[in-house]
């Protein structure tokens, strides 16, 4: 009786080989391409906003946001498909990292599909409707697992030496692509598009409770979402001084694009200097703590978390104070900087819980 021979290795890891980490030029081509892409998300939304669209699924501004996805996707679709000629398994078809990229270009494709039948079946969205559809919370899903393959690349990529990895600058790229789209689809309680606080109270006869409420929980929830990436990059890698100002000075001119502003374009661009500015203070921040050991230090971490968003609103306050003043009392928005910094201080604890006693 003739046994059958076993059948070859068909994955890398049957072969005992470890897959080559994705080189620089390939995570920083990504990268850049995933900014862009976020770029066409907000120049989509701009449109939206500005009143630029009608009926229709094919506008320009979808064009330049699909044709910025089909770029990125081919990208990595290109890679995946060398893979798959050179006989390796689909997951390990592309570079460590970049699996959920994959799937991401997949997601988003058939999102896109799926929202030109819906717009066809029931309309364009407006207003809120736009920011929350069904198919629209799919696309931004499909574009978070797309752009982010940078951020996971270098995440998983081994230090040298065992020392902690400077964050390369295609993952900086990749964190700020992500919180791009999460901005977005929460711009409605963001107080760089909607700063509740600008102005006189006289304005807001009959409704100050709901602006007053609004605009803190825009400052708890936008200092959630930020905080949520910076710690788990801080966790992870050394921040170079710059790092903090790219990521909220870039959020910050790519929001302005939304603001509904008295002003058109002023109202929104007048905010990005004072997120430039906090951005900086912010690097000099880490940079002072660096040296009491921020990623292991849990004191000096903590502070980071707490620093970083009270230095952000504190300076954000004072630009509405010098441009447009601010109605509110000055107990509720030094109490707002105070929540903020809070806020960041126990998303600390959900990064680096204490030690548990054994």
């Amino acid at each position: 009786m003739r046994l059958a021979a076993p059948a070859p290795p068909t994955t890398l890891r049957e072969r005992g080989t470890p897959r080559p980490p994705a080189s620089k030029r390939f995570d920083g081509m990504v990268a850049i391409l995933g900014t862009a892409f976020a770029g066409g998300l907000y120049l989509d939304g701009w449109a939206h906003v500005h009143g630029h669209v009608d009926q229709s699924f094919f506008t320009p501004w979808h064009a330049v946001l699909y044709s910025g996805f089909l770029v990125l996707a081919a990208v990595v679709g290109v890679t995946a498909r060398a893979g798959l000629r050179r006989g390796l398994a689909l997951r390990e078809s592309v570079p460590p990292g970049y699996e959920l990229s994959l799937l991401g270009a997949a997601i988003f494709l058939v999102g896109g599909v799926a929202d030109m039948a819906w717009h066809i079946v029931f309309g364009i969205e407006a207003n809120v409707d736009a920011l929350f559809s069904p198919t629209h919370l799919v696309l931004a899903i499909g574009g978070v697992l797309l752009a982010s393959g940078p951020l996971r690349s270098a995440w998983r990529r081994a230090d040298p030496g065992n020392e902690p990895a400077v964050m390369p600058w295609p993952a900086v790229l990749s964190v700020t692509a992500v919180l791009a789209v999460i901005t977005f689809l929460l711009q409605i309680a963001h107080p760089l598009v909607n700063p509740q606080a600008a102005g006189s109270a006289s304005d807001f006869r009959g409704f100050v409770f709901y602006q007053q409420a609004l605009g803190v929980s825009g400052v708890v929830i936008q200092t959630a979402v930020v905080m949520g990436l910076v710690l788990l990059a801080a966790r992870r890698f050394v921040l170079t001084f710059g790092t903090l100002t790219t990521i909220l000075g870039l959020n910050a001119f790519g929001l302005s694009f939304l603001s509904r502003q008295v002003g058109g374009w002023g109202g929104g661009l007048s905010l990005v200097p004072a997120a430039l500015v906090a951005g900086l203070l912010a690097d000099t921040l880490y940079a002072a703590l660096r040296g009491n050991r921020v990623r292991n230090g849990q004191l000096a971490f903590r502070l980071f978390a707490f620093g970083v968003p009270a230095i952000f609103y504190f300076v954000y306050f004072l630009s509405l104070l010098a441009t447009t003043g601010i109605w509110w009392s000055i107990h509720l928005w030094l109490g707002s900087v105070a929540v903020a910094g809070i806020t960041g201080w126990l998303l600390s604890y959900v990064a680096v819980p204490p030690a548990i006693p054994r």
